[in-house]
This record gives structure tokens, C-alpha cells and sequence, in this order.
């Protein structure tokens, strides 16, 4: 399973950790993290680059100069990974509240079990007692692709939300 993912940075120099980032993005190779640079005015573009100079084959930037939002520049993201990367899931996650990677692994798996069972939301909570919820979450479906089938998955704790690419 190739995963794709999206972080939306709106002037975040202050926030971002870059080593985590790095660390994170290094030791799983069936990732690609696509930072949108949503016309941050400080030094978020910078940190950026940084991260792709260290791990340049699963990092992209894209950079929004005028800054239009975080779905916006989710949606960037989005469908610059649907047509450049061969993902099976595309999801995102917010740059500034994400700081700790350690139960990231786990939410992708317990995503792609959802997914190939019965397309449902799970809640942080919910993954630690292994019940889900009968809830669909659309936000991208209207704002990515007409064309494609969403689906999305969105887990609360670690603010992580994924969408399969499946059509």
C-alpha cells in the first residue's frame, strides 16, 4: 500500500519540526509527503526546502504564493498526488498540531482494514477499543475531483484524515 499525504503549512517556521519530519519521511519509503506552502509570509518555505533536500524522492513542495486556505491548499495537494504518484490513499494531516509519529502506523493500518471492510470513521478513542462508527465524511469528495470516487477515512486523535484513490 502506497501512501500519499498532504500537510497544508500556513507560517509555520515557528511550529514545524523539521527533524520529525525528516525522521518520519526517512524510514517509511512507501510514503510521499507532499508539503502545500499556502503563501506562508515567514520562513515555512525555507524549513520546506530543507526537508526535500533530505529526502528528496518522497517529499514534494508545492508552493501557493497568495494564501487560499486550508482546503485549498489541501485539494493542491491532493490532486497533485493523484496525478503524479502512484498512491493507493491519499490523506493529510495539520503540520502544526501533528508531533508525534509513533501511533502513525498503526492509524494507517487500522485505515486500510476500514477501508476494505465497510468504509467507515474511526475516532481516536474508537481505534484503542477497535469500534468504528457508521459515519462518511465527504469534505474532499466535493472539493478534489468530480471524476473520482472519495472515500474518506478520518481518525480525530492524531488529526489525520485519508481518502482512497480507489475509483
Amino acid at each position: 500500500m502506497r501512501i500519499g499525504i498532504v500537510v497544508p503549512c500556513y507560517n509555520e517556521e515557528k511550529r514545524l519540526n523539521v527533524e520529525l519530519f525528516v525522521k518520519f519521511i526517512k524510514t517509511r519509503e512507501n510514503y510521499h509527503v507532499c508539503f502545500v506552502n499556502d503563501g506562508s509570509k515567514d520562513d515555512t518555505l525555507l524549513m520546506l526546502e530543507h526537508i526535500k533536500r533530505e529526502v528528496p524522492l518522497t517529499t514534494s513542495i508545492l508552493d501557493i504564493k497568495k494564501n487560499k486556505g486550508k482546503r485549498a491548499a489541501i485539494r493542491v495537494g491532493a490532486r497533485y498526488l493523484f496525478s503524479s504518484e502512484n498512491v493507493d490513499y491519499i490523506g493529510y494531516m495539520n503540520a502544526r498540531s501533528f508531533s508525534d509519529f509513533n501511533d502513525f502506523d498503526d492509524v494507517v493500518s487500522e485505515v486500510e482494514n476500514s477501508f476494505n471492510s465497510q468504509n467507515k470513521i474511526a475516532s481516536g478513542n474508537d481505534l484503542k477499543r477497535g469500534r468504528f462508527k457508521n459515519l462518511f465524511f465527504d469534505m474532499l469528495k466535493k472539493n478534489v475531483s468530480n471524476a473520482l470516487k472519495w472515500r474518506l477515512e478520518f481518525i480525530n486523535k492524531p488529526q489525520i484524515q485519508f481518502v482512497s484513490t480507489d475509483s
